[in-house]
């Protein structure tokens, strides 16, 4: 079974070929036999809502496909959501994992400062070390989106990339994500909260002490990197 990341590959490289054949008289049919050989990749896929929304995301913004083709992949695609993974998306987080998906909420001007900084890793520490301050422990998915948005918001502010684009810079940062976490998880265990609220007057009074030198600025980080009800987060 082919992952969602095969297939969005897939899918730019059929786009790459059909744009370098330009107006070639039987482009029709070459763009017919990529379409079979994407229609063969959606048919063997099981996967998940989320997964599924990603490659939907890079089967519309395809530009060289018929409508007709690309209206043939997603009504495929509909029917291939996984249903292994229902189950798991009606219980929602694990018990452990804590909801800190409003953390762009509540970064003062002094990390969003670090933020700026050109090195990717000084910019996941200094979220992680105030993730942590806050409570964090055990990040639940939507928590680690909200975390990979941050430390990637000095180039999306500037260009925001489609949701494909964001699923396979999220993939590709997510280890890292995780492997500096863990120098942070245990440091968070006195001020644990199971939900960080949505805005700074919701949050405890025990917590107050992080912002006394700083308080938070309404950020303009985007929705979450894996939004994927929408055109562009």
């Amino acid at each position: 079974m082919p992952s969602v990341n095969e297939f969005l590959k897939k899918v730019a490289a059929s786009e790459k070929f059909l744009k370098s054949l330009g107006a070639l008289g039987n482009f029709n049919d070459i763009e017919k036999a990529q379409f079979k050989k994407l229609e063969t990749a959606v048919a063997q896929s099981r996967w998940n809502e989320e997964d599924t929304a990603v490659a939907v995301a890079a089967v519309r913004e395809a530009s060289k496909f018929s409508d007709l083709h690309k209206q043939a992949l997603l009504q495929q695609m509909a029917k291939n959501v996984s249903k292994k993974e229902a189950p798991k998306a009606l219980k929602g987080p694990s018990v452990a994992g804590q909801d800190y998906s409003s953390l762009h909420r509540f970064l003062t001007p002094g990390l969003w400062q670090q933020l700026q900084h050109h090195d990717t890793l000084h910019r996941l520490h200094a979220l992680c070390s105030h993730a942590a301050k806050l409570g964090l422990q055990q990040p639940t998915e939507v928590t680690l989106g909200t975390m990979m948005a941050c430390v990637f918001w000095p180039t999306w502010s500037k260009q925001m990339p489609s949701r494909a684009e964001k699923y396979r810079l999220g993939q590709g940062l997510k280890p890292t994500l995780r492997q500096v976490w863990k120098e942070y998880k245990d440091k968070g265990a006195a001020n644990r909260l199971e939900k960080l609220p949505p805005t700074f007057d919701e949050l405890p009074q025990s917590h107050h002490y992080i912002f006394e030198n700083e308080f938070p600025v309404l950020s303009i980080v985007p929705v979450l990197w894996y939004n994927l009800n929408q055109e562009r987060s």
